[in-house]
């Protein structure tokens, strides 16, 4: 569903074009020209950045360019390299990069909880992660952005990849990922909220077998260097961005049919196949559930779910725990939340 487009990253025109938010708009209502690098293209998976790009964005004073790219971390590479100066990238990366000294922030999360499940058929006799010993795990690629939650899960469950649970690539959801899980080959399928929902246009009635700790787990963020945040003109333009990510994603979950119009004329691609976008929509939109304690769903609440991530999905790569209150910022949520 999603093959990317191919990317040359505007090493060379960040300038020019305002990658960075540099050039400034002058006068006359001009927008700023501000890139946004996301870990692969423009998706429903980001519907509330398509309903800011259909106005938000504008009243804000920007013009904002998505930059397509191959994964979470090219995202942060491309940050922590000065290429691109606004980004989304997971919160996972995020503390893998400050765990490595590079000082990325993450200042709102955008991209909804839970976006990759572990499922099963409804009448499965597979009650949860557990039973999936001496029996096969399908995933979309081993190395797709639910592969961190998988190797949590299992370890969770007391049991150990490789010997108790092998991973199996059945490709993205669809028929073929269905007919794996019908057939018996693989027990369960992990994968994000587009595969679950191509499955479930195919047939499949799911049912979620990880653990409810992991069901609320951030998932990407409007990330930034440390020294994008010391530059005022820099910040404000990420504070922006993510106000507008936020109201944009309000509106979906509020209006549900014309948020999916708005992102269908943007993404027509995804919208062919009806029974495949709504489920896709619905899941979408299901996971821009607002925590409890939160105020909005982009707020770092509970920041005990970020110490999850360090702890369990991301745990591999952070030899040391991170400062939370640093790498994911409270302090510009006043503003992102404002009306």
């Amino acid at each position: 569903m999603f093959a990317l487009a191919a990317v040359a990253v505007a090493c060379g025109d960040d300038e020019e074009e305002g990658a960075g938010g540099g050039g400034a708009a002058s006068g006359g209502g001009e927008l700023q020209k501000v890139q946004y690098m996301l870990p692969y293209q423009d998706s429903i998976s980001f519907i509330g950045l398509l309903i800011a790009k259909d106005g938000c964005f504008e009243e804000e004073g920007l013009e904002v360019e998505t930059l397509p790219s191959d994964g979470s971390d090219y995202v942060v590479q491309q940050l922590i390299a000065g290429n691109v100066k606004f980004g989304q990238t997971g919160a996972d990366n995020i503390l893998i990069a400050n765990a490595t000294g590079r000082p990325v922030r993450g200042i709102a999360q955008v991209g909804g909880r839970g976006i990759f499940s572990i499922v099963v058929p409804d009448d499965s006799d597979v009650q949860s992660v557990a039973d999936l010993r001496g029996k096969k795990l399908g995933v979309t690629d081993l190395g797709g952005g639910e592969i961190p939650l998988v190797k949590a899960s299992i370890a969770d469950a007391g049991l150990t990849e490789g010997d108790d649970v092998e991973l199996a690539v059945v490709g993205e959801g669809g028929p073929a990922a269905l007919n794996a899980l019908q057939s018996g080959e693989v027990a369960a399928f992990a994968g994000a909220n587009n595969d679950i929902a191509g499955m479930i246009a195919a047939g499949l009635k799911p049912r979620n077998i990880v653990a409810e700790k992991f069901r609320t787990v951030p998932t990407t963020e409007v990330a930034v260097m440390e020294e994008t945040l010391q530059n005022p003109e820099d910040r404000e333009i990420a504070i922006k961005i993510a106000r507008c990510y936020r109201k944009g994603a309000e509106f979906a979950v509020e209006n549900r049919d014309e948020a999916l119009a708005i992102a269908c004329e943007q993404v027509p691609e995804e919208c062919e196949d009806e029974a495949v976008r709504d489920a896709f929509m619905d899941a979408v939109v299901d996971a821009y559930a607002v925590p409890e304690g939160a105020e909005h769903y982009t707020d770092h609440v509970p920041k005990e779910s970020y110490d999850l991530v360090q702890t369990t999905l991301a745990a591999e790569e952070i030899a040391e725990p991170q400062d939370l209150e640093t790498v994911f910022p409270d302090e510009y949520a006043d503003e992102i939340n404002r009306d």
